[in-house]
């Protein structure tokens, strides 16, 4: 049926929950609130005034509760406080709404577990056991989707000095596709600066605060643990608000709500969306805009591969746009294109041509999640220990880092070039699992 009929194909594979957790996964290569999913760590940093309940199941007792409801409890509720923010964005997928709500939702999102530590029991659930059942709630303070998580304002912490400008830089990386820091590649010379207040009033400084503090200004109605507050603004910083746009007075006490509204529509957020599905479908980054000291010949090539990727994003963020910021239309589109489809070029494609097609085609080394679930969906079992069925590529002692994984905290990146180790790691993974494959084919 051709690509159309493959369009239906792709709706009805991307209404699978097997996708949303794929989505979360890459999401959180951004976000990396996975960081805080072992032991208390996300409810840790739950403040514990506001929220008292953070760490319930520590006062359950299996003798006199449910068993089954104590030891969901613990295993389940710091996980589900931790992500929190990727959940929120799999719900508004899931729902089929606009995906700048990940931003505008004025809600959060709880299942049974994370309601009780937030605050919240009275919600009424279907399964008390079921982890994946959510509700949303609304909060007696002004929210801002992930902008106002507490998850996410502890994984980009601020301090007294830094005023929530660490916060304003991942905004515009992560949302809008802008990385500051690379506005001006030359260094700061401390000694060079003086005068006073030189992030508004030294040029070389001011460059780039003129972009930043703004927006750190509309972070101001959270503390450095992510508390809502109301507070007088910094003497001596940029007005809070973003670009042209000033946070007008009456809407200090909710400035992240209105910050979220003034992005939600920029045409930037929907191509950083494009930006961030590509990498998460094919393993490659976008390419950018060449150096400019490349000699002419290879800054030629360069900028058309650029100019030809750019194109077909900005042709997909339209699409994207068009059908109301449906992600489920962005991803169909992503795949449809030959970024992710193509296998080879035609042999009398033009030499500029072949260069401007240097990325085509998606093949990749696989994630040590993506391959742990690659061999239970064809071979029926993964790669375990066979005596307590620990995975040993999803496992930190035995081979994720070895094979390019991350913990979200001290690994951060990704390997997307095999290696030497991952080489040996692929082939003790297939010696494994052969013999074992093999004898348990013999038992049939």
């Amino acid at each position: 049926g051709g690509d159309e009929a493959l369009r239906v194909v792709l709706e009805s594979v991307l209404s699978e929950e097997a996708f949303l957790y794929r989505l979360k996964e890459i999401y959180n290569d951004i976000f990396l609130t996975d960081r805080y999913l072992s032991g208390n760590q996300a409810a840790n940093l739950l403040n514990a005034e506001l929220f008292p309940n953070r760490m319930f199941y520590n006062d359950l007792d299996p003798e006199v509760d449910d068993p089954a409801w104590v030891e969901a409890a613990q295993d389940y509720t710091n996980r589900s406080i931790a992500r929190e923010p990727l959940d929120l964005i799999a719900h508004v997928v899931r729902e089929g709404r606009p995906f700048h709500e990940i931003l505008t939702a004025d809600y959060m999102l709880v299942n049974p577990f994370s309601a009780i530590s937030y605050g919240f029991d009275d919600v009424a659930f279907v399964d008390s056991l079921d982890p994946t059942e959510f509700k949303e709630v609304q909060l007696d303070t002004p929210h801002a989707g992930l902008l106002s998580s507490v998850m996410f304002l502890r994984r980009f912490p601020s301090t007294n000095t830094n005023r929530n400008r660490h916060r304003a830089y991942v905004f515009y990386k992560k949302f809008l596709g802008m990385d500051i820091l690379e506005f001006d590649e030359q260094d700061v010379d401390p000694t060079a600066i003086s005068g006073f207040n030189p992030t508004m009033f030294n040029a070389g400084c001011a460059s780039c605060h003129d972009i930043l503090d703004p927006v750190a200004g509309a972070f101001q109605n959270r503390s450095n643990s992510g508390v809502y507050r109301l507070t007088d603004w910094y003497v001596g910083m940029q007005h809070p608000g973003i670009e042209d746009n000033l946070l007008p007075m009456e809407e200090t006490h909710r400035a992240l709500p209105w910050l979220a509204e003034q992005v939600a529509m920029d045409e930037r957020f929907a191509l950083q969306a494009v930006r961030t599905l590509y990498k998460g479908l094919t393993g490659q980054e976008p390419l950018r805009v060449p150096e400019a000291d490349l000699s002419s010949e290879a800054f030629a090539a360069a900028m058309l591969a650029f100019s030809k990727q750019d194109e077909t994003f900005r042709a997909i963020k339209d699409h994207f746009v068009a059908d109301d910021y449906n992600l489920k239309s962005l991803i169909t589109e992503l795949i449809l294109s030959p970024y992710f489809r193509a296998l080879a070029l035609d042999e009398e494609v033009s030499p500029e041509l072949e260069v401007a097609h240097t990325q085509t085609g998606s093949a990749r080394l696989l994630t040590p999640e993506m391959l742990h679930r690659k061999m239970e969906a064809t071979l029926n079992f993964p790669w375990v220990h066979f005596n307590n069925q620990r995975s040993k590529i999803l496992s930190r002692s035995d081979f994720l880092y070895f094979y390019g994984g991350i913990n979200s905290n001290t690994i951060t990146k990704r390997m997307t070039e095999p290696n030497g180790i991952i080489a040996s790691v692929s082939t003790r993974m297939a010696n494994e699992m052969a013999c074992s494959l093999t004898a348990f084919d013999f038992t049939r």
